[in-house]
């Protein structure tokens, strides 16, 4: 991100700006212009300091002309208002070229292409203002100042399932040919004959025209080559070298994977499932990644049932979830995205839990909370979270007590401590400024839970609540001012948390004063959702760009083996211990850990669900402990 001056540009946090371009100087490299979205910026030492050139506008492209560092072309717009500029002074000063080109109020976007096969041609290709598809194709001879339509159809820039123009678009010209020109927008297409006629050469679906992920966003020739073409796309990089007549991925070791959810099998913790953007779910089993439903587009929530790992909830983009059963495609839809109540469109990512008691009984965030008892058959509402923005973002059970629902859209938070009715308890949480992302509540107290905000104000993070949300407190200390993605929490802790934001892991629990950075060894990349493998005490991190990562949880879950008897009986105070008691539940033998003293009095009975534990006066720690995340791949 960056703040802006009138005139410069100072490389900071917090500016909500974004450049679309970064262009290099080929003869001096220190000189680079930067198309953003509130002008054109130049640097000439590097980037240490940079110089409005132009305003006006969003601009997206810039290009030199080949062999001519002193003549530059560029485009502003991207919803609307495209316009095309020239400068013949290296970039001085710039001005509109529309002689040939659509009215700008028709158009929203336009991208640029030139070849040093000749140096007078360049190439403009158009979107439609309103439908995103193709408006026309265009090209001077002349050096871009008079263009002259060479074709409005085919329409090269749609696909399924829309068209997308002021997303995915891209153009590459020949650097041998003049006019062989290659447009991205869904697919690839081809002229050979300067843009009057067009061959489509990739496809989104399987069948005669070869495949390849769509959604194009980047698109070259090798250098000094008229045969191999380079995409880079919503499925990674692509290559042909055939001229477009067979495609192949070429993401091998790019570990560049934008994950959005994980789920992990009950039975082993290294068969994992995992939402992705634009790649579906993956999984990974017996060691190797391997697309689980190619049908999805995104993926997003994964969960197993507790009892059986044949069954999972998998999830895309604004609600639709499936189910499957043994491998799939054998699946039964839950519920859609093109109704209303439960199959309305909802959140980009739309929240789903299941019941800690009951693995047919889940809950979906959409307008309102549904719940289904009957595995997804069947839903009915549940209370009412009426205010506040349209859809929920995020729903938690508290593990010790179902009754317990929290369900939060962006700027309002909703409690039910009865399972049927719920109550706006939003109070003082900061939702005017920020945006809620999660929830997280204790393991064994129904009423203490934490809420994670986006954002850029100040220290308004993490919150936290005693009371199942009548009072709230600032829990912040410690964190960055970054957005703060996902939050969990870790059992039989002295309440550990492990909060996820746009750069890492961080750690508190309630014998440390602030947050303590957690991300040794993770790349500087957002976290989108953190799960605890207590079976092998790990926390993984799915991550928007970096695949899948998993480190050692803070605090070693215990391994020692049988039951020597005796529970706790007040959970604020741990060593209030009886030890002629007999658990009954999980939560009466999850006992947190005693900083102070210095061990661990952790407990459990085979059949409850967690491990076989014993009390142990001896197993000392230190703090802050190790991390060192490990690349899980995908």
């Amino acid at each position: 991100g960056a703040t802006w001056g009138n005139n410069t540009l100072n490389w900071t946090v917090n500016s909500g700006r974004i450049i679309y371009k970064l262009l290099i100087n080929p003869i001096h490299p220190d000189t680079v212009f930067a198309a953003t979205s509130i002008g054109i910026y130049r640097t000439v030492n590097g980037g240490t300091n940079w110089i409005s050139m132009q305003g006006g506008g969003i601009f997206t492209d810039i290009e030199y002309r080949p062999g001519n560092p002193n003549i530059l072309y560029a485009v502003s717009g991207v919803q609307s208002s495209g316009t095309f500029y020239k400068s013949i002074d290296g970039g001085a000063t710039f001005s509109i070229i529309s002689s040939g080109l659509p009215t700008p109020s028709n158009v929203a976007r336009l991208e640029i292409a030139v070849t040093p096969a000749d140096t007078n041609y360049v190439y403009v290709v158009s979107v439609k203002k309103v439908t995103h598809d193709l408006y026309g194709f265009y090209r001077s001879t002349d050096g871009g100042d008079n263009f002259t339509l060479q074709a409005s159809t085919p329409n090269i820039l749609s696909g399924v399932p829309l068209s997308q123009g002021t997303y995915n678009l891209c153009m590459a010209a020949s650097p041998l040919h003049r006019d062989t020109v290659l447009v991205g927008g869904t697919n690839i297409y081809k002229t050979v004959d300067g843009g009057v006629n067009w061959v489509k050469i990739s496809s989104e679906s399987v069948g005669v025209i070869p495949f390849m992920h769509p959604d194009q966003h980047s698109v070259d020739f090798l250098p000094g080559t008229d045969s191999v073409y380079i995409c880079g796309n919503d499925g990674g990089v692509w290559k042909s070298t055939d001229r477009g007549v067979t495609w192949n991925p070429f993401n091998e070791g790019l570990q560049i994977a934008q994950m959005y959810r994980l789920g992990t099998s009950p039975f082993d913790p290294y068969t994992i499932l995992t939402g992705h953007q634009d790649m579906a779910t993956q999984t990974l089993h017996a060691g190797i990644w391997s697309m689980f439903t190619p049908n999805t587009g995104d993926g997003m929530e994964c969960i197993y049932g507790y009892t059986q790992d044949s069954i999972r909830y998998l999830e895309s983009y604004n609600g639709r979830v499936i189910k499957t059963y043994n491998t799939y495609p054998l699946y039964n839809v839950v519920c859609t995205t093109t109704g209303s109540g439960v199959n309305a469109t909802a959140s980009w990512i739309t929240p789903i839990v299941m019941n800690p008691d009951n693995e047919n009984t889940l809950l979906i965030g959409k307008a309102q909370v549904w719940r289904t008892v009957d595995a997804g058959a069947s839903f009915a509402q549940v209370g009412d979270v009426t205010g506040g923005s349209t859809n929920l973002v995020a729903l938690a059970y508290a593990p010790s007590d179902s009754n317990f629902i929290y369900a939060a859209k962006t700027n309002r938070l909703f409690v039910s401590t009865n399972g049927s009715t719920f109550s706006d308890r939003t109070g003082t949480l900061p939702v005017s400024t920020v945006l809620i992302t999660s929830i997280v509540v204790c393991n064994t107290n129904p009423n203490k839970v934490w809420v994670t905000f986006s954002g850029y104000s100040g220290a308004n993070k993490v919150w936290y609540s005693s009371d199942a949300g009548l009072t709230w407190s600032n829990y912040s200390t410690g964190l960055p001012n970054l957005p703060i993605n996902c939050i969990t929490y870790q059992n039989a802790s002295y309440d550990g948390l492990y909060a996820g934001t746009d750069v890492g892991v961080y750690y508190i629990d309630k014998s440390l004063a602030a947050w303590q950075p957690y991300f040794t060894g993770l790349p500087n990349v957002g976290v989108e959702e953190l799960e605890i493998a207590y079976g092998i005490g790990k926390i993984r991190a799915a991550t928007n760009g970096r695949a899948l990562w998993e480190s050692d949880l803070a605090v070693p879950v215990p391994a020692l083996i049988t039951w020597v008897g005796g529970i706790s009986t007040d959970w604020n105070n741990p060593l209030n211990w009886n030890p002629n008691a007999v658990p009954t539940s999980r939560q009466d033998v999850i006992i947190p850990q005693v900083p102070a003293s210095n061990f661990y009095p952790v407990v459990n009975i085979t059949g409850m669900g967690c491990r076989n534990l014993t009390v142990n006066t001896n197993a000392t720690i230190t703090f802050p402990p190790a991390n060192s995340f490990k690349l899980k791949g995908s």
